[in-house]
């Protein structure tokens, strides 16, 4: 976290859009928040001088992506920090996610998709460009983190039941979703990182030994090629 601190505090007046110092401190808050997610701990960055913007206005697919990277930071400390009065509220935080989603460009629609079926249960999903896996990977893995969080899920009876299943369906679809895209790129790219991430934080819903398996040579693949840590997973 330091040295991402130090990028961001090296000037005073706001980082310029498209400058190397920008992608640099992009870099540095992605794996910032993979470290923390990992590490279930909040993130203390101070982003005063990082011009982005993080309205839901159109606008290019970078600044689309890198809406929801940094909103990421916000879910990630409604998860595991301990100050409720500096985090939004889950309905907030979900509420942008979803709008995120709706409101995304045309660009964002993969140019190939196959659902998972009985023999796959990893769809295959082709996105554009870069931009757009980044995008959607940073999403998939937002919606795990405040699905495993929902509040206010019932104590006892038939309905506590229900819920946690239904917490756990939509967790491990969107793990799947998650190792869909790293796997459908069909080269090593540091989407396995993200893919890899979230297996660790969904591996448990998945209970065949078929599926563990495959999960298990996603982790493999991912450290042998990128060096990320995946023995917590």
């Amino acid at each position: 976290m330091h040295g991402i601190q130090a990028l961001l505090s090296a000037q005073d007046v706001p980082v310029a859009p498209d400058s190397l110092h920008h992608a640099a401190i992009l870099i540095g808050i992605r794996q910032e928040i993979h470290i923390a997610i990992t590490q279930q701990r909040s993130i203390t960055l101070s982003l005063n001088s990082f011009n982005v913007d993080r309205t839901l206005g159109p606008t290019d697919d970078c600044t689309w992506a890198n809406r929801v990277i940094l909103y990421l930071i916000d879910i990630t400390n409604y998860c595991f920090g301990h100050d409720e009065e500096l985090v939004a509220p889950h309905s907030q935080l979900q509420e942008y996610l979803d709008q995120w989603m709706t409101l995304i460009p045309t660009s964002f629609t993969p140019i190939f998709f196959s659902p998972a079926t009985q023999d796959r249960i990893f769809p295959k999903i082709l996105p554009l460009s870069d931009p757009v896996v980044t995008g959607l990977l940073h999403y998939y893995l937002g919606r795990i983190l405040l699905t495993a969080h929902t509040p206010k899920i019932p104590r006892v009876g038939p309905a506590r039941l229900a819920a946690l299943k239904k917490i756990d369906e939509e967790i491990r679809r969107d793990a799947c979703m998650l190792v869909g895209i790293a796997e459908s790129i069909n080269r090593m790219h540091p989407s396995y990182v993200t893919a890899s991430i979230g297996i660790a934080l969904a591996g448990d819903r998945f209970t065949e030994h078929s599926e563990q398996k495959l999960l298990l040579e996603i982790l493999k693949k991912t450290e042998n090629s990128y060096g990320w840590s995946t023995s917590a997973a």
